[in-house]
């Protein structure tokens, strides 16, 4: 989970996919810009590319906005991030904060 002035937003990769649920909610997939360093993602939906810092800390947008982990989080679930991963994924489990994927798989959910 990522902060900005304190509301949250959450970022997962599985594999090359990354998927974002912005600070408003929106949800958004993103993917690497290959024709740029290789800390720097593409958002098609927000028409708007970031850098992140090679930690995964921080991602700053093009636009300015920065986006910071939010370790404190992480000890207790959070109830936005389960219901959003209720609602994209029909197979998540909230117990294991796991989904049952195409390939086969069980993924985590963020």
């Amino acid at each position: 989970m990522l902060s900005f002035e304190g509301r949250q937003a959450f970022v997962t990769q599985n594999g090359w996919n990354i998927n974002i649920v912005t600070e408003a909610g929106i949800p958004v997939q993103a993917w690497f810009d290959w024709n740029a360093p290789n800390t720097r993602i593409w958002m098609e939906a927000l028409q708007q590319g970031a850098v992140f810092s090679p930690d995964g800390m921080i991602i700053q947008f093009d636009r300015g906005t920065v986006w910071q982990r939010d370790l404190g989080q992480q000890i207790a679930p959070d109830v936005t991030a389960v219901e959003y991963c209720t609602r994209r994924f029909r197979s998540y489990d909230p117990g294991s904060r796991t989904y049952h994927g195409k390939d086969g798989r069980r993924h985590s959910c963020p």
